[in-house]
This record gives structure tokens, C-alpha cells and sequence, in this order.
């Protein structure tokens, strides 16, 4: 196998997996004068039938094919400027297409040459302006979204006949219905969940209906993040590292529990087999967080963090705290102690209740505690509590 990275430089490297054997690389700027944008290059390469295409966004071509074993170049589509967003597949039938995000709205391709199939300009009309969520590929459709006066649109395809031609229409588009800055969103039995409004002004997750796009509930409980759907469970991890699962309901915001796993980054994380990985700005982490379980002769994978290992830790937090002596942080520790630990206990019933507001008072609570010390009082808690495995404390800072 090999592995394909696009850098903010605009480089590409293939890398065999086994071997870690460089086989090409190429350079989008040189090569095709892709444009550096606000942030440098960034969508991710789309790996199909031995080809690897790219939005590049360049001075000749919009997108670009290139042989997964050579990188030599296979086809260019038409110009469009580059953005955020990364290419998604879509089949029809026999047809195998790409749909991208690019900087002038929904661009569809023919995977094989790159001959424009469908195009619809969806284009904010600001120039400091970026299109991030990638398109959200579903059934029968296309779900495109953005910040910056752009807000959101469905588009439906459909094959006529069963022929060998795709045809689109926009079913709505909307300002203010899921204006994504830069998560993508998940869908669900015809609802999608996600994100809306711009991160530094405050954003709600949400739920609307695909159909017409109603709004069926908005909630500020979980902060901005990324999101992955797992079945009918919903996992969620924010920019200060909070992992969140909640249910795929369109009925109301039905949390299942919230934990800090991280500390402060905003790259995507991923699941696979039971598992997620994640960093954020400092390390890189691999978590077990779903059990196998069998139903109707079938396996199915169900979102079941353990509680009880998040409980046991508040209690060896909270033990390690109370055997500590005053000659680790001499006063300041000492007076402080017996109020972190009677919001460590408190924290601890509001999880085991599932109690959503008691979770954010205590936790409150144990951030004003935690804020009053001094440099050095703060560092010997999270010396303390780290020896527990639960460094709570790394997401107050």
C-alpha cells in the first residue's frame, strides 16, 4: 500500500506503507501554480482507482489526477480556485464521480477524466473567506456549507432511465440553517448533525431535517469540534480536547457523557475498530471506546465508554490528593486542598447521576478553585493527580 500527504507547501510524498520507502513526490505550486490561500494548502487527497486527486486550485487546472504509483499526471479539470474543503467521492450506479467544494461553489467530475459533470456557484461574497467542511456525500445528494454569507445548500441527483448520465438540482439552500466554519457535519436517517456559526463567535451544535432543512433543536452544551457518527451514537471532540457522545436524535439533545481526553488543537480524530485517535497540540493518543456486540446474527458496534474507569480515577485523584503532605506545596497547597477535594467528590456523583448542569457547576467550581493558586501550587495538583491517570486539571488552563 502507500500513504499520500499534502502539505501547506503545496508537496505531495507517496510513502510505501511497509517499507517507508519514498516513490515520487511532486510539487502543486510549481507544477500547477496552486495558490497558498489564507493558510497554506490543506485539503486532503482522495485515493481511488489507482489514481490520487487533489483539489489544487492552480493557475491551469481546479482539480488534478495523478497515478498512485507514479504521480505522473492523468487528467486536470477546468480552473476553479482552491479551498479548504477535500474531495469526496460519489458512485451512481456505474458511474464513479468526485464532488469538491472548490472556491467558487459545487463542482462534480467524472472520476475518469475529469470532464465537468455539474456545476453550481455557491460563492461567499467576502473576499477573507474560506470554504472548509468538505462535502457531505449522502444517498441521493450533496450537503454543501460555509460561513461568511454563504450558509448551506442540498442538492439532490438522480440517474434518469438508469442511463449513463447523472442529473443535479438544488433542493434548498439556506443562511441560516448549518453554516459550518470548518467541521463537516453527520447524517442520520435523513437528519444532519453539526455545528453552526463561526468559532471565535460562538457556535451551537444542531439538528436539522435534510428535507426542507428545519431546525429540529440547538444546544450550546457541547463547544466546537469535529464530529463522527458510529451507529445511532454521535462522538464529538472540541478544540480544548472535551470528547462528547449524544444521540443521533432529531426528537431533542439526549447527551450520553462528556470527558476531557486532550488539550487545546483542532485536528480532525479518527475511529476505527473500537478505537479513536486523537492530539492535539502536544501529543498523540490512542483510545478504547466501543465493545463489539452481537444482534440478529449481526455485529454492530456501540458507543459504551466505561464510566466505572472514569469514576475509580476521581477516587484515586481525590485519595492522592487527601495522603498528600504539606511539604509539597507548603501552605497555599494545604489551604486549597480541602476545596479541590470536596469538588473532585462532587464532580464524581454529578457523573455517576449523569447530571448535565451538576457536571458544568463542579466543573466550574473546580476551575475557580484551580485558577486562585499560584504557578507552583497548580503544578504540584497536576503532579499529584497525574500519578491517578486523571490529569483533570490540563483542560482549566
Amino acid at each position: 500500500g502507500i500513504i499520500v500527504t499534502h502539505s501547506p507547501q503545496g508537496l505531495v510524498h507517496a510513502v510505501d506503507i511497509k517499507t517507508g520507502v519514498l516513490k515520487w513526490t511532486r510539487d502543486l505550486f510549481r507544477d500547477f501554480g496552486s495558490a497558498k490561500g489564507f493558510f497554506g494548502r490543506c485539503s486532503s487527497p482522495l485515493i481511488m482507482d489507482k489514481k490520487v486527486i487533489f483539489d489544487v486550485g492552480g493557475s491551469t487546472v481546479g482539480l488534478v489526477a495523478l497515478s498512485l504509483q507514479t504521480g505522473d499526471m492523468i487528467w486536470g479539470s477546468k480552473v476553479y480556485g482552491n479551498d479548504y474543503a477535500s474531495v469526496s467521492p460519489i458512485r451512481v450506479g456505474a458511474l464513479q464521480l468526485v464532488t469538491a467544494f472548490m472556491r467558487e461553489g459545487l463542482v462534480v467530475v467524472d472520476a475518469s477524466n475529469g470532464r465537468e459533470v455539474y456545476f453550481d456557484r455557491f460563492q461567499s461574497p467576502i473576499n477573507a473567506s474560506v470554504n472548509a467542511a468538505s462535502p457531505l456525500v449522502l444517498e441521493n445528494g450533496i450537503f454543501l456549507s460555509s460561513c461568511y454569507e454563504v450558509g448551506s445548500g442540498y442538492w439532490n441527483f438522480t440517474q434518469p432511465n438508469g442511463g449513463s448520465k447523472i442529473k443535479l438540482r438544488p433542493v434548498w439552500k439556506g443562511s441560516d440553517k448549518m453554516n459550518c466554519h470548518y467541521s463537516t457535519p453527520v447524517e442520520y436517517k435523513n437528519y444532519l448533525f453539526g455545528f453552526h456559526g463561526r468559532q471565535e463567535r460562538g457556535t451551537t451544535l444542531r439538528c436539522i431535517k435534510l428535507s426542507d432543512s428545519e431546525v429540529q433543536w440547538s444546544t450550546q452544551y457541547v463547544a466546537n469540534g469535529h464530529l463522527i457518527r458510529v451507529d445511532e451514537q454521535i462522538l464529538t471532540l472540541s478544540e480544548k480536547g472535551e470528547l462528547s457522545v449524544f444521540y443521533a436524535s432529531p426528537d431533542s439533545f439526549r447527551p450520553i457523557l462528556q470527558q476531557q481526553i486532550l488539550g487545546q488543537g483542532r485536528a480532525h480524530f479518527a475511529y476505527s475498530n473500537g478505537k479513536i485517535i486523537a492530539r492535539d497540540n502536544r501529543r498523540l493518543i490512542c483510545l478504547g471506546l466501543m465493545t463489539k456486540i452481537e444482534k440478529k446474527n449481526k455485529v454492530r458496534t456501540k458507543v459504551e465508554i466505561d464510566r466505572r474507569t472514569f469514576f475509580t480515577r476521581l477516587g484515586l485523584a481525590g485519595s492522592a490528593l487527601a495522603l498528600s503532605g504539606s511539604n509539597l506545596g507548603g501552605a497555599p497547597f494545604d489551604s486549597t486542598k480541602q476545596r479541590i477535594l470536596e469538588e473532585l467528590e462532587k464532580l464524581k456523583h454529578a457523573y455517576e447521576q449523569l447530571d448535565q448542569e451538576a457536571i458544568k457547576a463542579e466543573l466550574e467550581g473546580l476551575k475557580e478553585a484551580y485558577q486562585s493558586l499560584d504557578s507552583r501550587t497548580k503544578w504540584t495538583l497536576r503532579i499529584v493527580l497525574a500519578l491517578s491517570g486523571l490529569d483533570i486539571f490540563l483542560s482549566l488552563e
